[in-house]
């Protein structure tokens, strides 16, 4: 849920992202918009979703993010279990870190 105001002077009233806020965002006439996430809503999350000011972006770009990042943490999973046993916990912390410092 947001807040929204067409006009500076006005105050917030309640809206929704897909009927007030993408629409007049993909018009262009965004200057006169200002929008914010009701806070006071019962099922409000501040996530990165929020953060990030995702809402309006592509709903398939963004659950493809995440479902590719699960899927190489899984495949990651079953390449690598067996590397501790194999050349023991401090080398495969360094190694894991490497290639997360690298990514």
């Amino acid at each position: 849920m947001y807040t929204c105001r067409f006009d500076s002077s006005s105050p917030f009233n309640s809206c929704s992202a897909e009927t007030d806020i993408c629409p007049v965002l993909d018009s262009g006439m965004a200057t006169s918009l200002e929008y914010q996430v009701d806070t006071s809503y019962e099922y409000y999350l501040n996530n990165w979703y929020v953060q990030m000011d995702l809402v309006c972006a592509n709903k398939v770009k963004t659950n493809s993010m995440i479902s590719i990042h699960y899927i190489f943490y899984g495949i990651a999973g079953l390449l690598m279990f067996s590397m501790p046993d194999r050349i023991g916990r401090k080398p495969t912390m360094i190694l894991t870190f490497s290639l997360h410092v690298a990514a």
